[in-house]
């Protein structure tokens, strides 16, 4: 098949039947650097987890402070315009959409909410990626990403699908806006 989402019926390529990008991929990294490999990998299908002192998410084993993480993918953009991001690591933090760093939180260290407006030129899919560093000592983390569209002026977290609006108002029919990309699965 065409279609990249569909591999190996067989099972030969280590996934079987249809596979789901839909989200973005997740890095852990036990450390405050983004060196390495990630420690875990996974797919959200949204960014919203809340304040937390200790391992991000729980995750065992891992570092109380000191961590980073990242999520990596593409964004669709419905329709042309100016699109508002609204990020919230509690610390440190950068935000790039196309190649072009619009939020950048990570030097000199910037707590609390930051935004920025992207202007897309075309409808269509764009790279996208968020980081946010828990450093040695920093109290607590989290990691929040919204948006606020030409379309749908509502501020609200963003996730792997939404429902379309047409003239002002949301019909039944849903979109995909968050996929791990060809390039990154």
């Amino acid at each position: 098949s065409g279609d990249p989402r569909f591999v190996s019926p067989t099972g030969a390529d280590g996934f079987r039947g249809f596979r789901d990008s839909s989200g973005l991929r997740f890095e852990y990294f036990s450390n405050g650097n983004f060196n390495g490999t990630p420690a875990i990998t996974l797919t959200d299908r949204f960014i919203n987890f809340g304040p937390t002192f200790g391992s991000f998410r729980n995750f065992s084993g891992m570092p109380g402070d000191n961590q980073s993480f990242r999520w990596i993918g593409e964004i669709y953009f419905p329709v042309a315009g100016a699109y508002t991001f609204f990020a919230n690591g509690l610390g440190p933090q950068r935000l790039t959409l196309g190649g072009n760093v619009v939020i950048q939180g990570v030097t000199p260290a910037a707590t609390g909410e930051q935004s920025a407006v992207y202007n897309a030129a075309a409808p269509g899919w764009v790279t996208i990626q968020y980081e946010v560093i828990d450093p040695a000592n920093g109290g607590q983390t989290m990691a929040l990403l919204e948006w606020a569209t030409p379309d749908n002026p509502v501020r609200r977290t963003i996730r792997a699908s939404e429902q379309i609006v047409i003239g002002g108002a949301l019909t039944a029919d849903a979109r995909p806006t968050l996929q791990i990309g060809r390039a990154h699965v």
